[in-house]
């Protein structure tokens, strides 16, 4: 069930992307720790963290744009182009080097 609030937003749709947000931000954050410990795979790694980094901000723009805060929407959808396409880069060097 929704739950109408005064912004004209809706309540759950917030609190599961704010959920999902939370869980992908902790997916980057044990990437982040495999790198360290594990130098043979940081190759695949490294744009394995762009993309779920890619994820939370596209998250984070569509929360964005519900709360109808358009300028903050677009700026993260920027940057989220910006990280596929380093992830894109990150990829191709590696698919060279194997």
């Amino acid at each position: 069930m929704y739950y109408y609030t005064a912004k004209s937003t809706y309540r759950k749709s917030k609190t599961t992307i704010d959920i999902l947000i939370l869980i992908m931000s902790l997916v980057t954050v044990v990437l982040f720790a495999f790198i360290i410990f594990w130098k043979n795979m940081r190759g695949m790694l490294l744009p394995t963290i762009f993309v779920s980094s890619a994820i939370v901000n596209s998250l984070n723009a569509i929360k964005n744009f519900i709360i109808t805060n358009k300028r903050a929407g677009i700026v993260l959808t920027g940057f989220v182009i910006i990280l596929v396409i380093f992830a894109a880069l990150c990829w191709r060097v590696t698919s060279r080097t194997l």
